[in-house]
């Protein structure tokens, strides 16, 4: 279990670190490629939108644990461990929802903003997946 917490606080600071690189990048893009009216309101959905994008990953990373967690238990606790898989399936949906929600009701979204904040979900993986490949091999290297 200790390396459980570990492991999540590790993948945490990555994917973190990854995701505020990525928040740096974007804000960037949207000051240099908006007209200055619209770059509050492009730079305010991109962040809404980015945010609400690295929840939908720890959501999801919480679930793949816990549904795995479920696989690799006994008899005895598959109940036990239902329930987070419950919980955090219920958290996901949330998180789908409002991503239908923004994107079907947002016409008035700057087009920029709208990008880079859905972005954030090709963008955020990639980036986190350099970092910790470096950090794994970096280890590695220390290790051997």
């Amino acid at each position: 279990m200790r390396r459980s917490k570990n492991t999540l606080k590790t993948e945490v600071r990555i994917f973190g670190s990854a995701g505020l690189i990525w928040l740096a990048i974007g804000l960037m893009i949207c000051l240099g490629h908006e007209e200055i009216s619209e770059v509050r309101r492009s730079q305010a959905w991109f962040v809404a939108l980015a945010a609400l994008s690295i929840v939908d990953f720890f959501v999801l990373r919480m679930l793949i644990q816990a549904v795995l967690r479920n696989f690799t238990a006994s008899s005895d606790q598959k109940r036990e461990f239902s329930r987070p898989i419950a919980l955090w399936g219920i958290f996901k949906a949330v998180c789908l929802g409002l991503f239908l929600i923004v994107l079907l009701k947002g016409q008035k979204i700057p087009l920029l903003g709208l990008s880079l904040g859905v972005g954030t979900l090709g963008a955020v993986p990639l980036l986190g997946g350099v970092l910790w490949s470096y950090c794994e091999l970096k280890r590695a290297v220390r290790n051997a």
